[in-house]
């Protein structure tokens, strides 16, 4: 609490001696326990474990849902998707007021180096911002390259006045495809199963997924059931796309923004939109389910300026970063948000929420509620004995507020998204974006 109050006194003070920067920086598919400072015991995120170790970390951040379009639109809007509307392929609305629009009015200039597809101008991703740029690369490519080059090269050119920038990669996006010498970092050297992934051909459609089975370049894994030493190498390639984005992107953005004298300035808030499967729940990838592996990401905030350490204890979410940034800025908004500013205290075991298409869920730092609404099926976690949601419990001691917290928001945001899902054409999609999604699995032929 201590910790806390001292650091709003600080943004106070930030707020009467200038505008600070503000970057987000945005990591796909980076499970939260994939990160030292939450737990990982190799060491693949020197940089992040420091970055958090002297800022603000938050212990539990909960994505909204377990898809990159929905999820970055509630960091940009504060809202939750049955709110926002943006589904799984569906455009964000221009009704909604973003972070970009918003910071843009207070006489920011807005900029933004994205790896494109999901995260792209043709889902009105870019409302509100100057400048939007995408990688745009072939499917698994790393792109950090060009996406830290055109970060660098805008951030230069607009350093004079407050900016805000939005960062966003692939990696450690499937197919886990680091450049070296992070490829195999973490692969055991001896293996040689069938979960090569790479470039056997240029056309790599569905080499990687099918009916939640394992695809390998043309050798398809059939048996739902990979050995522990396929799935160990699969989750060796992905640490090395780990390490590739906090030696690349963070340890390279920090180093930059102190080397042109931008880094006390700065709010700098580092995220993910989702985790990712590595056999858990006999799944890979990032579909079907809410539950801990594909909602625990990471969330670590740099203010501006002088600012003690902090940890975060209580369940926050990815709507909470647009209110959190306006009160670290001192602007004041009209608007409602379903996030609030987590610098300031929050109440014991918050609730925040998440959802998909057929699931809903609630949950607190101890307590987890997980709906599937078609059958009205409940299902209750004790987080703190069963941190990775293995064992639904019979009697759960926060079911009703649980409950309530679910129904409630739903009572007051009916989704959009099945209507809107069922009234989207594939003609309305570009022939070229749909072609990605094929390559990336999100779409079939």
């Amino acid at each position: 609490m201590k910790q806390l109050f001292t650091i709003i006194l600080a943004c106070f003070a930030l707020a009467a001696q200038g505008k600070p920067n503000v970057i987000l920086i945005s990591a796909d598919t980076l499970r939260a326990d994939a990160l030292g400072c939450y737990g990982q015991r190799l060491d693949l995120t020197p940089n992040l474990d420091l970055l958090a170790a002297e800022n603000i970390r938050a212990e539990y951040c909960v994505a909204t849902c377990h898809w990159t379009k929905p999820t970055h639109c509630s960091m940009f809007t504060g809202s939750y998707p049955s709110r926002h509307g943006c589904g799984p392929v569906d455009s964000l609305a221009s009704v909604n007021y973003t972070m970009a629009e918003i910071l843009k009015d207070h006489g920011y200039a807005t900029g933004a180096s994205v790896g494109g597809t999901n995260v792209s101008s043709e889902w009105n991703m870019h409302q509100g911002f100057d400048f939007w740029v995408e990688a745009d690369l072939a499917p698994f490519k790393p792109d950090l390259y060009k996406v830290r080059q055109e970060a660098y090269k805008w951030i230069k050119a607009h350093k004079e006045k407050p900016f805000f920038f939005f960062v966003h990669t692939f990696e450690p996006h499937a197919c886990y495809n680091a450049p070296e010498p992070w490829f195999e970092m973490y692969c055991e050297p001896e293996y040689a199963g069938p979960v090569k992934l790479g470039y056997p051909k240029e056309d790599f459609n569905e080499s990687w997924r099918k009916d939640n089975k394992v695809f390998v370049g043309e050798t398809v894994t059939r048996d739902p059931n990979p050995t522990l030493d396929d799935i160990e190498y699969l989750r060796g390639r992905y640490y090395g796309e780990v390490k590739f984005v906090d030696s690349f992107l963070i340890g390279g953005m920090v180093q930059f923004l102190k080397e042109e004298r931008l880094w006390e300035n700065t709010l700098l808030i580092f995220v993910s939109d989702h985790g990712e499967n590595f056999g858990e729940r006999n799944l890979f990838d990032h579909h079907q389910h809410l539950h801990a592996e594909l909602t625990n990401v990471p969330l670590i905030i740099k203010l501006p300026g002088e600012r003690e350490p902090a940890t975060i204890q209580e369940a926050v979410s990815q709507t909470d970063i647009l209110p959190t940034v306006l009160d670290v800025l001192g602007i004041r908004s009209s608007l409602e948000f379903d996030g609030v500013s987590i610098i300031r205290p929050l109440p014991k075991e918050r609730i925040v929420l998440t959802e998909t298409i057929y699931y809903k869920g609630a949950t607190s730092r101890r307590w987890k509620a997980l709906h599937h609404h078609p059958k009205d099926i409940w299902s209750f976690y004790n987080l703190l004995d069963d941190p990775s949601e293995n064992n639904p419990m019979n009697d759960c001691p926060n079911a009703e507020q649980l409950k309530m917290a679910i129904q409630h928001y739903a009572f007051r945001n009916p989704s959009k998204w099945n209507s809107e899902i069922e009234a989207r054409e594939p003609d309305e999609i570009s022939e070229g974006m749909l072609q990605r999604l094929r390559d990336m699995g999100y779409i079939s032929n």
